[in-house]
């Protein structure tokens, strides 16, 4: 039995932020390569691609692929998927002579070139490319909630009035306790939220009064609220 090329770290972290834990193997154009995948892949599906339009697709579900193309057809592949995509493209094939070199392979996208495809190559270049995948999906994931934790702190304090005394871009608050690694419980975390908030609209007023004001508080609330904290 083959073993799984997603480290248990990498799937624990990703179902803990509810991401798919499935990894594929895809290949364009390099059919000789196959057998030796199949025979590493693990709990991973090899899936042959006849046509790059099949691989961007791929590229393009929510399941964790790397795929290898050949030297040949790396740079239409990756100038179909584009510059944003987060797989992982593996250029397989010998480089240099009529062909392109590993230079250009590498800036037209490939993760990494394999130019001599055994079976040990091809398992440590598969596992990083499913490795870098699953990292810059949580990337995805952290950049997203945080986004939405931005509209929503604008939502709850609305557009700054101007006898505030900075603006929102200009003032960060402390950082929030959310992340690809993050072990706070809800109600820890919505704690930890509301003392970074009420630190930021500290910072944009000029008084605790005006900040217990934009608050929507009694300036006695909030002292108490401060002084709580610091006791804690």
């Amino acid at each position: 039995m083959t073993e799984s090329l997603l480290s248990n770290e990498f799937q624990s972290i990703l179902k803990l932020q509810g991401i798919s834990t499935d990894t594929y193997v895809g290949v364009l154009d390099c059919k000789d390569i196959v057998s030796a995948l199949r025979g590493i892949a693990g709990d991973s599906m090899v899936i042959e691609f006849s046509y790059v339009e099949e691989a961007v697709q791929g590229a393009k579900s929510t399941g964790h692929f790397v795929i290898l193309a050949s030297v040949r057809t790396v740079h239409a592949l990756s100038a179909a998927i584009g510059p944003e995509a987060v797989v992982a493209i593996i250029a397989v094939g010998a480089v240099g002579g009529e062909g392109p070199s590993a230079a250009s392979l590498r800036s037209a996208g490939a993760m990494e070139v394999v130019s001599d495809p055994t079976e040990a190559s091809l398992r440590k270049a598969v596992r990083r490319g499913l490795e870098v995948r699953a990292l810059r999906a949580l990337e995805l994931a952290h950049r997203c909630e945080s986004q939405r934790l931005r509209r929503r702190e604008l939502d709850l304090l609305g557009h700054p009035p101007e006898h505030m005394t900075d603006d929102l871009n200009l003032v960060q608050p402390p950082p929030l306790p959310v992340g690809p690694i993050s072990t706070y419980e809800l109600d820890a975390a919505s704690e930890a939220f509301e003392h970074a908030y009420i630190d930021r609209v500290q910072h944009l007023c000029s008084s605790a009064r005006e900040a217990a004001l934009h608050l929507d508080v009694s300036a006695a609330t909030l002292a108490r609220r401060l002084r709580k904290e610091g006791e804690s």
